[in-house]
């Protein structure tokens, strides 16, 4: 079977799950990923499509903290600060 480039454009999830039950995944094409971890985090703010509008830096203690806390509770530092972030807002709506 040929690679293909890429995934379809799928139309629903429906669809995507019919062609992922007669399709495998590795016969896309795949480039190689480079990524770089960093050590402090960073928070995006992103539009509706996930295109970057911000990025606010967090200074490396409380970069630090945070990730240690996130550990604890056993979720990404991402999850933990979204889910801050979402508290505050939400208390400022009130």
């Amino acid at each position: 079977m040929p690679r293909r480039e890429s995934l379809p454009n799928f139309a629903s999830y429906e669809e995507a799950s019919e062609w992922l039950d007669t399709h495998s995944t590795a016969d896309l094409y795949a480039k190689p990923a480079k990524f770089t971890v960093l050590p402090n985090l960073k928070v995006v703010i992103v539009d509706d499509d996930d295109n970057p509008i911000e990025n606010i830096p967090l200074k490396k203690r409380m970069s630090r903290q945070s990730q240690k806390v996130a550990k604890r509770k056993g979720i990404s530092p991402q999850r933990l600060v979204e889910n801050w972030l979402q508290q505050k807002i939400q208390e400022h709506w009130r």
